[in-house]
């Protein structure tokens, strides 16, 4: 699934050129499909590489289309098991006490 192309960034690298159309050619060739994740990747995919139409998937934003539904979905109120830790939850206790810092309400 090529979210960008070394046609796009850097076109005067023909070697990446070269490198990348053989590899999507090689796949499309073997059956495989190539993911165009909107609608101007698969323009630039079908005119800029030549692949076939066939080979090509659309997956806008990479997602699938069950994974662009949305349905309503109870709260989780599963409780973890002790040791652990998510990112909504407590500070490790390996962690360094934010207080200790020299500067507590700098990033680090």
């Amino acid at each position: 699934m090529p979210r960008s192309t070394g046609l796009l960034h850097d076109p005067a690298n023909h070697a990446r050129f070269r490198f990348e159309s053989d590899g999507l050619h090689y796949l499309a060739d073997h059956h495989g499909r190539i993911a165009a994740i909107s609608g101007y990747m698969r323009d630039h995919l079908l005119q800029d590489y030549q692949l076939p139409v066939d080979a090509l998937l659309d997956l806008p934003d990479g997602l699938t289309a069950h994974e662009w539904s949305y349905e309503e979905r109870p709260p989780v109120t599963a409780v973890a098991p002790s040791g652990v830790s998510s990112a909504s939850s407590r500070r490790p206790s390996h962690w360094p006490d934010p207080a200790s810092r020299p500067d507590p309400g700098a990033i680090w």
